[in-house]
């Protein structure tokens, strides 16, 4: 028989169930197209757990009163919608159950537009290369086909795209407001943290909307969902004025340059604004022309926020949203190091911006490793990502060593890897 969704069942079901007359258990097992076991279970749920007055008599099933089927939860391949979430505007999101594995996830559906469609499998494809904590993680992506848009009742249309991911993402950045220095410095950090990550891979966050932020308000996790190629910018790069408004001004004056890091600390510090003021920074332009003048001339001197700041924290900002590259920090590193270089001193000396010292060792406090769970279900994207690097601890540590003391000495290294086909240099090089 054709695979059905339990909510396709037991509409099938109730409506052969409320002609009045009783129905046999081998009608409904033809009405729902599906096998006897399955149905006789359908049959107790919809009795049980949705409280149908279902009586077998007379031979048959049937009801005793009239009975209306409630909107039921929605199969979408592995997984079962239950409830909306807030979402962006021209999204979707659902709480939802992994079937198989009962773990509770989120679901975000989109409609399918040529833009949409190129966009979202850019971004799946991206997303799945990243694995960091502040990067949002990625179990599976689809369609929404014709069966499944049936069966939810409208709440779906036929060709919507969506994505699995972690549960509890309930919200995004719009409108929230940080109440202590601490968890908006915190907040910065991961955004930092995870743009140097994605530099490192080649990826670019370039335009970070609020809307692009998500927030598990229960712990005040965020994750970045949109991160872009570099190779793709200017095909992918939303056309709104409202979403240029988080760009950098040259990237608004010249789509199809090549990306850098700087674009991004722009990015950043444009957010950090919002965050702190409630307001789009130069979200009164009315046009990208006029939006790039105001963006060139700077942001007003005065910061419209009620959050107590450390002193050096407005010099910081400036050098985020400078509006020539050359005025910024030359990497997300160094913007992580002056930060916290504001937040050591808070005011006790005068605060200058510094440069971020290369870390002695390789490994990283976040592994990357995650649950048994989680891994098989992120099974159906495992050919987007990565293989992990395993073993080879004596060379990375060489590797590491060499590359520390050319950087802190101001010095160049030779290093020559050596070894027969096949046994992982080139993937030795690619990770350093």
């Amino acid at each position: 028989m054709v695979r059905t969704t339990r909510s396709q069942r037991l509409k099938r079901l109730h409506s052969s169930l409320s002609q009045g007359n009783p129905v046999s258990l081998d009608e409904l097992i033809v009405a729902a197209r599906a096998p006897r076991d399955t149905v006789v279970q359908d049959l107790r749920h919809l009795r049980g757990e949705l409280g149908a007055p279902l009586r077998f008599e007379g031979g048959g099933y049937r009801y005793l009163a009239a009975y209306e089927l409630p909107i039921l939860a929605v199969e979408l391949g592995a997984f079962e919608l239950q409830h909306p979430l807030p979402a962006p505007p021209g999204e979707q999101a659902w709480a939802a159950t992994h079937l198989e594995m009962a773990r509770p996830i989120m679901v975000r559906t989109m409609e399918p537009t040529a833009e949409t469609l190129r966009h979202m499998e850019y971004r799946s494809r991206t997303l799945s290369r990243l694995q960091h904590p502040g990067i949002l993680h990625l179990y599976d992506r689809g369609q929404v086909d014709e069966a499944t848009a049936a069966d939810s009742m409208g709440q779906l249309t036929v060709g919507a795209l969506w994505l699995a991911c972690p549960a509890g993402i309930n919200t995004d950045l719009r409108g929230h407001k940080p109440t202590r220095w601490k968890d908006f410095r915190d907040l910065l950090i991961t955004l930092i943290e995870a743009a140097a990550y994605a530099h490192a891979h080649g990826t670019f966050l370039i335009s970070l909307a609020p809307e692009q932020v998500l927030l598990r308000s229960e712990t005040n996790e965020i994750f970045v969902s949109h991160v872009l190629p570099g190779d793709q910018l200017d095909k992918l790069l939303p056309t709104s004025v409202s979403g240029a408004c988080f760009r950098a001004p040259e990237r608004n004056e010249h789509p199809q340059m090549d990306a850098s890091p700087a674009e991004d600390l722009y990015a950043i510090g444009s957010l950090a604004w919002y965050l702190l003021s409630g307001e789009v920074p130069h979200g009164d332009a009315s046009n990208l022309r006029a939006l790039v003048a105001t963006q060139r001339s700077g942001d007003p001197p005065r910061l419209p926020t009620e959050l107590v700041l450390p002193k050096g924290f407005r010099n910081w900002l400036a050098m985020m949203r400078a509006p020539a590259v050359s005025e910024r920090f030359s990497s997300a590193a160094d913007a992580r190091a002056s930060l916290m270089e504001v937040d050591r001193l808070r005011g006790a000396e005068r605060w200058q911006p510094c440069v971020a010292k290369m870390p002695t060792s390789w490994r990283r406090s976040w592994s990357g490793q995650r649950d048994r769970v989680e891994l098989a279900l992120g099974l159906p994207l495992l050919g987007l990502r990565p293989l992990p690097m395993v073993s080879r601890v004596e060379e990375r540590n060489e590797l590491w060593r060499l590359m520390h003391g050319a950087v802190e000495g101001g010095r160049v290294h030779g290093c020559v890897i050596r070894g027969g086909a096949g046994i992982g240099k080139s993937r030795l090089l690619d990770w350093i």
